[in-house]
């Protein structure tokens, strides 16, 4: 049952209803039923392996903090008695039991997303070294992935990893837990959501608020126009393109339309569940975390992450990154290039060695595949050797001479960022690494652009009129994306306007969902490209 169904509606009016009727110390267990029911509407197997992986980490965190209080409690008794050397090795013993309950619970947790997703990637890639030693194949599993597994794993193992860190305490009720680890809004996509920040939204009581409603509800008619109108006509177009990118006789032209035509539609798919998501959220008086701020107009590849997919990003950044250029290792490894290389190599190396690992697991964490593999190689390039030859960069400007802060200069950074990473969709939409690279090498060759013009654009399923369609609303989007990156809050200015032009605007956006909306055989409108992950 997607959000885009007219089942989730109904849905969604009973949990309200439901909601908000009830005393207000029991409407977070209204959360808790309405999650789970959403959930097994979607999938049993998804509620027994969330179910598993959220009992996981509220025992290891209850252990963890167990531990520790333990520690304290045995410092405050033995502190007068205990010499300095005692206390440290009592406290290596305490920091060593909790690694292992931590070290267990991330096994776990982890351990079941890399069974149910990466097993048969795993005894492909076997069976492919078997078959050179003309060996019989490994069979591979037949396991069903639940639904949103990758993200409420790094939900889930940000929650542990937290209370490790000692930022706060572990929760000692199971279902309130629950609660924080099933919300239904970020369950298809995210975003991934930190315990301090959402947790205590999730079990206060709200009251039904209008003017919140009102907002929420205009979000969501947002993330509708952008996933109807935007992504799933674009879907039409896309879908073949890549299709066909394989064959010999692909036309090189195509592969600039793919490239560019797709990176709008993800976009517009991912946002437009984003802001469905967070409109659901704010109906209820929870503020999800932001996910998305404007991304195609970033001027780097390094901004491009820092716009996209924000809770990813700053997921992978606290817990692996950080850890990883803090690490002994790599502090060993700083200065032993400081020694050969300088100091600026030595600062600047290791922290791009962890990048490029980030950028693998951020890779690999969107499939079992090797493209993704690739797809996560190809952003760390960019990101690594930006921060490594800044110097030269500046060298270069400063030679040509060209001011950073110039309009001509920023309007080119935004276009080659783009550039970049259309490219880079090549990587991960594509069917395989073959056929992106066929694709690629085709675009790089003769491309006939005149096959665009002369039909070619009516090929895929759109007529002229919804290729009208779909520019102004491309337009419309890009407008309020510029807009909001000024400072101009549109959703906020549009509610302060005088009660009919807000109801005309309310109303003309619902007719376009509803009139341009693409529906109808064929057409599964609760796919969103990110809910595979």
């Amino acid at each position: 049952m997607g959000f885009a169904t007219p089942a989730f509606f109904v849905y969604l009016a009973g949990l309200m209803l439901g909601y908000f009727l009830i005393p207000k110390r029991y409407r977070w267990m209204a959360l808790l039923a309405g999650s789970y029911v959403y959930i097994l509407l979607n999938g049993w197997h998804t509620a027994l392996f969330l179910l598993l992986a959220s009992a996981i980490a509220f025992g290891a965190a209850l252990a963890i903090e167990r531990e520790q209080r333990r520690y304290a409690e045995r410092l405050q008794k033995n502190r007068s008695q205990w010499p300095p050397e005692e206390k440290k090795a009592q406290k290596r013993k305490a920091q060593k039991r909790k690694r292992a309950w931590l070290a267990a619970a991330l096994t776990l947790i982890v351990g079941m997303l890399a069974a149910l997703k990466y097993a048969n990637f795993g005894i492909r890639n076997v069976n492919a070294a078997l078959a050179w030693l003309h060996a019989p194949p490994i069979s591979q599993v037949n396991w069903l992935l639940p639904l949103g597994i990758s993200f409420y794993t790094l939900q889930i193992s940000g929650y542990v990893i937290d209370v490790y860190r000692g930022k706060y305490a572990a929760e000692r009720r199971f279902l309130r837990f629950l609660l924080f680890c099933s919300w239904f809004p970020q369950l298809l996509q995210g975003p991934i959501s930190r315990f301090d920040a959402l947790a205590s939204q999730l079990f206060e009581g709200h009251d039904f608020c209008w003017r919140r409603a009102k907002s929420g509800a205009l979000r969501m008619l947002w993330g509708y126009f952008k996933k109807l109108v935007i992504a799933d006509r674009l879907a039409l177009v896309v879908v073949p393109l890549f299709a066909g990118g394989g064959m010999a006789d692909f036309n090189g032209a195509y592969t600039w339309l793919a490239v560019i035509l797709c990176s709008f539609q993800i976009y517009a798919d991912f946002s437009g569940g984003m802001d469905i998501a967070l409109g659901i959220s704010e109906i209820f008086g929870v503020t999800l975390a932001e996910n998305f701020r404007r991304p195609l107009l970033a001027g780097s590849v390094a901004e491009f992450w820092q716009r996209w997919h924000i809770t990813l990003g700053s997921w992978m950044r606290d817990y692996l990154f950080y850890p990883l250029a803090l690490s002994r290792g790599f502090n060993r490894l700083g200065k032993r290039l400081r020694k050969r290389f300088g100091p600026y190599v030595a600062k600047v190396a290791p922290a791009c060695l962890a990048s490029l690992m980030v950028f693998l697991c951020v890779g690999v964490w969107h499939g079992a595949e090797w493209k993704y593999f690739v797809y996560g190689c190809y952003h760390a390039v960019f990101v690594s050797s930006a921060t490594l030859l800044e110097p030269f960069y500046e060298r270069v400007r400063a030679r040509l001479h060209i001011r950073a802060q110039s309009a001509w200069f920023q309007c080119f950074r935004v276009l080659r960022t783009f550039g970049i990473v259309a490219v880079g969709r090549l990587l991960s939409r594509a069917d395989t690494l073959s056929a992106a690279s066929n694709m690629l090498r085709r675009g790089l060759g003769a491309c006939q652009m005149r096959v665009i013009w002369d039909g070619g654009l009516l090929a895929f399923g759109l007529d002229g009129a919804n290729w009208i369609a779909l520019g102004l609303a491309v337009a419309l989007w890009m407008a309020v994306d510029m807009l909001n990156e000024r400072g101009l809050a549109v959703r906020e200015r549009l509610e302060k306007q005088a009660l009919p032009v807000r109801w005309a605007a309310y109303i003309l956006g619902v007719l376009v969902v509803l009139v341009f909306g693409v529906y109808g055989a064929g057409i599964n409108t609760a796919n969103f490209i990110y809910g595979q992950f």
